[in-house]
């Protein structure tokens, strides 16, 4: 009997734009764990008085992802384009990131997800991250339309290339044909 797997562990970092962006983070979460994902979201943890620093620092670099949901918010948060108590979650978790990213680039740059969900764009995604020159994931809530990012957290390719056959070879042809 193999032991069980454990499920993926997702930290998703966002920022708190807007009513309507935080309840779409938490449906996405929430179709996430009812797929099997171990989701770690701040909207769940807060149950009381939270170091939120602590938890972050516990919570991200634990993760076997991170789900970097693009805003306009988060990507002035990332850019430090704004005054220090502004969004002060957001702007640690980017720094995180970014740090992450410099110290073990091989092992980070696969594993921080950019996610676009519905009504955002490529612009919205911090440059550290690379919106043109690397994968980024557009969500829907429609059937299949977090397939994608489901594929990559959970390791099942959209393609399987078919087995590898016998090297080819110009007698081959004469070899099947013989009585």
């Amino acid at each position: 009997m193999q032991p069980e797997k454990r499920p993926p562990v997702v930290f998703v970092s966002y920022a708190h734009d807007t009513d309507i962006h935080v309840r779409h983070v938490v449906r996405l979460a929430g179709h996430l764990r009812r797929s099997g994902i171990d989701v770690r979201l701040d909207q769940w943890a807060d149950r009381g008085r939270i170091d939120w620093s602590l938890w972050v620092d516990r919570n991200l670099p634990a993760a076997d992802y991170v789900l970097v949901i693009a805003s306009l918010e988060y990507l002035r948060r990332a850019s430090e384009e704004l005054t220090d108590d502004e969004g002060c979650g957001s702007q640690y978790e980017a720094a995180m990131l970014r740090d992450l990213l410099t110290g073990r680039r091989a092992h980070w740059h696969s594993r921080i997800l950019p996610v676009l969900l519905p009504g955002h764009g490529i612009d919205e995604i911090p440059r550290f991250l690379q919106p043109h020159a690397a994968t980024r994931y557009p969500v829907s809530f429609k059937p299949g339309g977090t397939d994608e990012l489901l594929r990559v957290i959970t390791g099942h390719p959209r393609m399987v290339p078919p087995p590898l056959g016998r090297p080819w070879s110009p007698y081959a042809q004469c070899e099947r044909l013989r009585p």
